[in-house]
């Protein structure tokens, strides 16, 4: 059922068989001068024993064309206390993932500088208590995951979708398809899935103890630092940076992890495999764009890879 209905902005019948949202000006993001949105679909939440639930939808064509603009999912109480997982307008012609939860009409932002097909995306939010596993896939199949994002203090009242122009009321309409919607409840195994906990253990600041290259050791690898954050990643040498956004890979063995450092508007996609005990953090990869992420936590005379150990840093150093 739709909330702020506008039938003039919607269709069921402009692509058969799928929901059409037409973007407008409006916006439930903190108090502010712009109306509230509309058009946002919602289904109750089922009161059940298992509170857990995963929601799922396909975003069809969707092209913004300017700030705020955007579509996705949403978990809802009321226009204060939310929780929303969107593609939303980066660049012309090109989308990134905001994840944002607002309680009491205060917000937290996470930004995720990634890659998205404009023809078809899938979003989806896995529940597990108040953290929700936030993912997008290009197939339907394989699903990224990007952050865990802490919300709410019970089960939400409303799921659903959305799609608007936010603040902006200069913006004209874009059209967001939605090919299906799917709430379902969680299964044992995603319940139980160690991941959540695996990722948390990535958070934090790390520093180079130890680094290979073609199987031979790295000159000074101790002057190199990785801090990672919800939403993105800084690997520093000396006065050198690399910054950018990051998503996970899915069940390979070793994990897997994909940097996409930021240069401008460009995206450079760095693939590698990964390890995490305690504090020790072991990295791999074939350093070129977009090269595949290694099978093997190793590096070997001229097999091109690059292997570097690291440690926590202590909580207040760099």
């Amino acid at each position: 059922k739709p909330l702020r209905p506008d039938a003039d902005h919607q269709s069921l019948t402009k692509n058969p068989g799928k929901l059409t949202i037409t973007t407008q000006h409006g916006s439930i993001h903190r108090a502010g001068p712009a109306p509230l949105a509309k058009n946002l679909f919602l289904l109750d939440v089922p009161q059940r024993d298992e509170p857990d639930f995963v929601v799922t939808t396909c975003l069809e064509g969707f092209r913004p064309m300017s700030n705020w603009q955007q579509a996705g999912l949403i978990v809802y109480n009321d226009d204060d206390n939310y929780l929303k997982l969107v593609c939303e307008f980066s660049i012309p012609g090109q989308s990134i993932v905001n994840a944002l939860a607002e309680t009491q009409g205060q917000s937290t932002i996470t930004k995720f500088w990634v890659p998205l097909s404009p023809e078809r995306v899938w979003l989806r939010l896995v529940k597990r208590g108040n953290v929700y596993e936030c993912s997008s896939s290009d197939d339907g199949k394989t699903f990224h995951v990007y952050a865990d994002v802490a919300w709410g203090t019970a089960p939400p009242k409303q799921v659903g979708l959305l799609a608007k122009n936010g603040s902006s009321s200069r913006l004209g309409g874009v059209d967001a398809v939605f090919d299906f919607f799917e709430f379902r409840r969680i299964t044992r195994e995603e319940k139980n899935d160690p991941s959540p906990g695996a990722r948390a253990k990535l958070l934090g600041s790390w520093k180079v103890v130890a680094g290979q290259l073609d199987g031979k050791p790295m000159a000074s690898p101790e002057s190199t630092s990785f801090t990672v954050t919800a939403s993105e990643f800084t690997l520093a040498e000396n006065t050198r940076k690399l910054v950018g956004s990051y998503r996970f890979g899915g069940c390979e063995v070793p994990k897997t992890l994909t940097l996409y450092a930021r240069t401008g508007t460009m995206l450079t996609p760095l693939n590698w495999a990964y390890t995490v005990q305690e504090d020790e953090l072991v990295l791999c990869l074939t350093p070129k764009a977009d090269a595949p992420a290694p099978d093997r936590l190793e590096s070997r005379a001229g097999d091109g890879r690059m292997l570097i150990t690291l440690k926590r840093a202590a909580e207040g150093k760099d």
